[in-house]
Parts: structure tokens; sequence; C-alpha cells
């Protein structure tokens, strides 16, 4: 998949849109052409397309989409990021709050369904009740 720019005519450079952990790796392995593609669009409708690209391939870490969802809210409604995401109400709520609930809960022991053991090997859990078993 090509990087996907934006060419910014006052710096004289492009700017990674999406792609920037493949053209990192790129870098890393000396790869001395990449692919690009360059769009000309304004921040508001580049920052929604960082996320559509990132929930298209299901890797985006809530409280950075939450970030930038929020930088959007200040320019722009609602209704109309959703729909320049592709996002359903609910999916809106997540990120609006996400940055939000993210903090809150940083900091908090989660249990796990794996404990490890002193022989370092992973041990699965069985719920503690009885209406699961195994068949």
């Amino acid at each position: 998949m090509p990087i996907v720019t934006f060419y910014d005519q006052e710096k004289d450079v492009y700017e990674i849109v999406d792609g920037f952990h493949r053209y990192s790796v790129l870098l890393k392995m000396k790869v001395s052409e990449v692919p690009v593609s360059v769009i000309n669009k304004p921040i508001e409708q580049r920052m929604m397309s960082t996320i559509r690209h990132n929930k298209a391939k299901g890797t985006h870490q809530l409280k950075l989409v939450s970030n930038i969802f929020n930088k959007l809210l200040e320019k722009v409604p609602m209704p109309d990021i959703a729909e320049g995401i592709g996002a359903e109400a609910e999916e809106v709520v997540i990120y609006r709050k996400g940055a939000v609930l993210a903090e809150e809960f940083k900091n908090l022991k989660h249990s796990n369904s794996w404990e490890r053991n002193p022989d370092d090997r992973i041990i699965y859990s069985k719920p503690k009740s009885d209406e699961y078993e195994d068949y």
C-alpha cells in the first residue's frame, strides 16, 4: 500500500497522512523507492482520512484517535465528522470519550484470563462457576 501524503507548498515538503510506520520500516531497511499517493485536501479532511485508514486496518489506538477526533470537533460539527469517517453514533461517542476513559483507566490493574507460573508457562484460567463446561 502506498504511503498517503499531502504536499505542503509553503514548507515544500510532503507530510505523511497515513503510513508513517511503514515509511519508518522502509527507511530502516534502506529501501530507495517508496510508493506514495498524494492527496490535496484541507487538514480536517486529512485528519478524517487518517481515522478512516486506521479503522480500515483495524489498528488504531483509542487515545490517539480520540485526540485527533477532539481536535476535529473544534472545527467540524460532530455529524459531519461521523459521516466523514464512516462511523455510527456509538462509535462517535467512543471516540469523543475515549481519551478521557483511557486516562481514567490507565493505572487500574485488570484481571487476566491467563496467568504466568514460575516456569514461565502460560496457564489459562477456567471460569470460577460451573456454568461453563468443557465439551
